[in-house]
């Protein structure tokens, strides 16, 4: 039978090359009972909402503030937790995300019930929540998903990314993670996670769009890729497993933090990536020189812009 396992080999990429070490793998503190609790604060919060509205978007938005809340006060303080929309230099633009997990290269602070906007260098991961996860909250999940796989980072010289493998094949360098959070769903495992494998194989050669999916109290399905990802299933002959694969789980919360560790990719920045959005409102600008430019033999005299600045390295 394929369980999880996780390589213990670390990689890092940049333009001067590669170089990997190995670290320890420690057993972590026992935190099943500690995790269930919070578990079960998330399903009270679907209670509570269910109790006070009888719109659907209310329920909604109670649902997907307890589950920011729930990632405030679990993930690392270098990490903040907001919703909005996410962009890259190049103009894409996601839908509106429910979660957005940002490094502390983010340029602005953001407040986690206030919609707000992202630089895709900068996030970690986006998330759509769902009270239900029924089949058509399934299939908009996934649209949105791909939405958010359109985006690109924009990587400049002299930048240093980590990676668990090979960079160029590292699906989570060019653009971050995209999950699926439910409370609850009147589908079968089964159901759901035929109907992701179904739109796996029909994407082509478009990027794996929803990257996992967690229903409390029942449990998680992760795409695994081609299967050389930091999260692998491996059976005990040594056959590694691909695609999609679901698991029950009673504590659906640790999966998720123990997944969302998993996608995170680390960068060393030559300079921020706020310059690749808000240089441009600067270029183009008359200049004045009080003492004027330094000679140049034979140049006539000429109108003086604002450049773009050369890339560090």
């Amino acid at each position: 039978m394929p369980v999880f396992s996780m390589p213990r080999t670390r990689t890092l990429a940049s333009s001067g090359g590669s170089a990997s070490y190995t670290s320890p793998v420690a057993p972590a503190p026992d935190l099943r009972d500690l995790l269930k609790l919070k578990e079960q604060a998330l399903q009270l919060a679907l209670a509570e909402a269910r109790a006070r509205f009888s719109h659907a978007g209310n329920k909604g938005d109670d649902v997907e503030a307890a589950v920011r809340t729930f990632l405030v006060d679990q993930l690392p303080k270098r990490l903040s937790v907001g919703q909005g929309e996410v962009i890259d230099s190049l103009g894409h633009r996601s839908r509106q995300c429910d979660v957005v997990i940002a490094d502390d290269q983010h340029p602005f602070a953001s407040d986690p019930d206030r919609p707000a906007l992202f630089f895709v260098e900068t996030v970690v991961a986006g998330g759509e929540v769902k009270s239900v996860m029924t089949t058509s909250a399934l299939d908009d999940t996934i649209e949105k998903a791909k939405m958010f796989k359109s985006l690109s980072r924009t990587a400049t010289g002299g930048d240093l990314a980590i990676s668990p493998g090979d960079p160029s094949q590292d699906r989570y360098l060019t653009c971050p993670a995209y999950f699926g959070v439910a409370l609850e769903t009147n589908a079968s495992p089964q159901t759901l996670t035929m109907r992701l494998a179904d739109d796996d194989v029909s994407r082509g050669n478009d990027p794996i769009a929803l990257d996992a999916l967690f229903i409390l109290g029942r449990g998680i399905a992760v795409n695994l890729g081609d299967g050389s990802g930091t999260l692998r299933a491996v059976t005990e002959s040594g056959l590694v497993g691909q695609g999609w694969v679901w698991t029950d789980s009673d504590t659906v919360l640790a999966d998720f933090l123990v997944w969302l560790a998993s996608v995170e990719r680390r960068f060393i920045r030559a300079r921020s990536p706020i310059v690749n959005y808000l240089a441009p409102f600067m270029l183009g600008r008359q200049l004045f020189f009080p003492r004027g430019l330094p000679p140049q033999s034979g140049s006539p005299e000429q109108s003086v812009t604002l450049a773009q600045p050369p890339a560090p390295g």
